[in-house]
């Protein structure tokens, strides 16, 4: 009896140590953390869903243009610190949402093998990078994966990872075919030049996708079909991203026209709904949008004080 017993005792450890080397250490904000060689302390990690890093970020952007951050910002950024990104779909949006959450909070973002991992997984053979692994690049609809390179470019900067050349390449060869794309004008169109410009100021010398006159050729053909189109808190959003990335730039609406649109707009709560429709529920994108929009503009915020308390409770609610 006794040595079965025994012989028993061996084989559970014998398992017990296979199954350690097999699975390995499970990835979770606390443990040691190998893509920087800092032993941390170790602590019970936070997992986050997808909807809860999007309002999140959103919420802090709004916040920090409104400079309300709350007084507790320690105890979020402990929070935070303890997040872990689910990014087990290749998700690049979310990678990027994680970096920007804690840019806005002023730390260094953790993770950098999973992030990093995640936005690598997702460039295509075109130099440009997709929004998850399973989305394909196609030379039909190049301009689709500006938004997502813009993303991950911002990731490797905050993780401060070398940009590969093959995705400047390749927003130069967008740039260049959506300034000679002809027929129809969309916001999109307009939205993809403040983009675009916006990493050549932000990575470039500010003219390296496009000349200073191919820019003025480009700013042209989108300027008059974006203000013909029907006012939105995107199109206006768009409008103040192009007039802040163009110095002189004659894209522009009149105050009035957008604090009224605005004023109209906004919920009880002092948020926005998506798509602008007030039998919507609020959306925290829309809101930062608006917030963006009127302090751009010099518009005074109404109903501040309980959209800073809409946004926080947010914050809050988030990180439970």
């Amino acid at each position: 009896m006794t040595k079965k017993f025994l012989f028993f005792i061996l084989l559970c450890i014998g398992v017990i140590i296979l199954l350690v080397f097999k699975i390995g250490p499970s990835f979770e904000i606390g443990k040691h953390n190998s893509s920087n060689g800092n032993q941390e302390s170790t602590t019970k990690s936070l997992n986050i869903s997808n909807n809860d890093l999007y309002d999140l970020n959103y919420s802090l952007e709004a916040i920090r243009l409104l400079d309300a951050l709350p007084s507790d910002k320690k105890d979020i950024i402990k929070k935070f610190k303890k997040i872990n990104p689910n990014l087990s779909t290749d998700n690049l949006y979310n990678a990027w949402l994680y970096v920007n959450i804690a840019n806005l909070l002023d730390i260094e973002p953790k993770h950098q093998r999973k992030v990093v991992g995640t936005v690598n997984e997702v460039q295509t053979s075109s130099g440009c990078f997709a929004s998850n692994s399973k989305e394909e690049y196609s030379p039909k609809n190049k301009e689709q994966f500006i938004l997502p390179t813009k993303m991950a470019l911002d990731v490797y900067k905050s993780y401060g990872k070398p940009v590969p050349e093959t995705a400047f390449k390749c927003l130069k060869e967008t740039a260049s075919e959506l300034l000679n794309k002809q027929g129809k004008k969309s916001i999109s169109y307009g939205d993809y030049l403040q983009l675009i410009k916006g990493v050549d100021n932000k990575f470039k010398n500010g003219f390296y996708f496009l000349s200073k006159k191919q820019y003025k050729k480009y700013l042209n053909k989108a300027t008059q079909p974006l203000l013909n189109k029907q006012n939105s808190i995107k199109k206006l959003k768009v409008i103040m991203d192009i007039h802040s990335k163009f110095k002189n730039s004659e894209v522009n609406i009149d105050k009035n026209a957008v604090k009224e649109y605005i004023y109209s707009r906004q919920l009880q709560n002092g948020s926005f709904p998506i798509y602008d429709d007030k039998n919507n529920n609020a959306d925290t994108l829309t809101t930062f949008y608006a917030v963006d929009i009127m302090k751009k503009k010099d518009i005074k915020v109404p109903k501040k004080i309980k959209l800073i308390k809409y946004l926080k409770d947010n914050v809050t609610a988030k990180l439970k």
